[in-house]
């Protein structure tokens, strides 16, 4: 779940433990990023809390079967106002 109250760094390990628990390893360091930290598609994560009405940016990947697999979404938490939706 995500939740004003989480950082991109609380969500990274939300998403790298329900991998591992599931018996995934990562192919490479999870990313979340919000607000202006998800400009930037190869950000660093910080402690940067969701807000509403932003974007949030995921990158991920698992190793299955020798393949590395990696997706990259972007989400609106909340309602993005116009501008948001026009980039998006």
């Amino acid at each position: 779940n995500i939740s004003l109250d989480k950082t991109e760094t609380d969500i990274i390990a939300q998403i790298d433990f329900a991998m591992k628990r599931e018996g995934y390893e990562m192919s490479f360091d999870t990313m979340v990023l919000t607000g202006d930290n998800a400009a930037n598609p190869h950000g660093i994560p910080a402690a940067n809390k969701v807000e509403n009405d932003a974007l949030l940016l995921f990158d991920l990947g698992v190793l299955v079967n020798g393949y590395a697999s990696d997706m990259t979404r972007t989400v609106a938490v909340g309602k993005p106002d116009q501008f948001k939706k026009d980039i998006y």
